[in-house]
């Protein structure tokens, strides 16, 4: 049985529930990325065993297929691989617990997603899968520019603006940098405290080997912090052995990360341009904020 309000699942996320044997009783709607694509959604399914899964179909399968063997290679309890994983269609695990998105954010949870990200980064080797430790930046720099040059068009920065991003993008973005496992979207709304306290991730499709740096500022654009909370982060993951960019790199690497998810949000129908405007002025905030 399904949700009123909620559109019949499509054939595919119906027929990889019958291939593994799972009965629905209900389905959930409980997310959508990007929401304005009705082809990718994400359900709860209770089933008639009275257990819990957790269904999720994407508009392109490559980069969770991909994802997936990865968490399953790193084989972390904190980041659970899917049960089953078919064309667009995911069947994981109902992890339970309280979202963090509605959660006191406290000084253990900033610790535990700093332990979380230092190991990440931290592993030199995969045992099934070789990869480049250093890259260069060259093609993320010229994506970031074109970026800007669109929001610059759309009206959603002004040319001092456009000017001052790109300057710091094309002065202080190393060469090369650091390259290994990254979370990839690192934030509450991807997070549950389970009933014993631990952090465990639920969104894991962006797990891939990438840039350290770049893992860092995506979890900043992503998760908005106060200074107290953003140095108790930072603390914690230095202390688990993780390394900092400098300062100005720093930046340099989350201009990267909120103009891609400026330039992401900004088609969002209604409130898209509105969106992309408040990531934009966050991290110019930033940038004057800098000593």
């Amino acid at each position: 049985m399904t949700d009123r309000s909620v559109a019949p699942p499509a054939a595919d996320v119906l027929g990889l529930l019958a291939e593994l044997g799972l009965e629905p009783r209900s389905f959930t709607l409980i997310g959508g990325y990007p929401r304005w694509d009705a082809g990718r959604v994400t359900y709860r399914v209770d089933l008639a065993d009275g257990s819990t899964v957790k269904v999720r179909r994407v508009v392109k399968p490559a980069r969770p297929t991909r994802a997936a063997a990865l968490v399953r290679t790193l084989a972390d309890p904190r980041l659970p691989a899917p049960l089953a994983l078919s064309g667009r269609v995911s069947v994981e695990r109902w992890v339970d617990g309280i979202p963090l998105d509605r959660f006191m954010v406290r000084s253990t949870h900033l610790c535990a997603a700093a332990e979380l990200l230092a190991d990440l980064h931290g592993r030199r080797s995969l045992p099934d899968r070789r990869f480049v430790r250093t890259g260069g930046v060259a093609p993320l720099r010229s994506r970031t520019f074109e970026r800007l040059d669109r929001l610059h068009a759309e009206g959603l920065l002004d040319k001092r603006e456009h000017h001052a991003l790109g300057a710091c993008v094309e002065r202080d973005l190393p060469p090369r940098a650091a390259r290994g496992v990254v979370h990839g979207d690192l934030c509450p709304a991807n997070l549950v405290v389970t009933p014993a306290g631990a952090l465990v991730s639920i969104d894991n499709e962006r797990v891939r080997i990438t840039f350290l740096d770049h893992d860092l500022a995506r979890t900043w654009t992503r998760w908005p912090m106060t200074p107290e909370e953003e140095h108790t982060l930072e603390s914690r993951y230095r202390e688990q052995g993780g390394s900092l960019p400098a300062q100005p790199a720093q930046f340099a690497w989350r201009v990267c990360t909120t103009v891609k998810s400026a330039s992401t949000l900004r088609r969002t129908p209604g409130t898209g341009p509105e969106t992309a405007r408040a990531l934009l002025e966050r991290v110019l905030t930033d940038r004057v904020a800098r000593p």
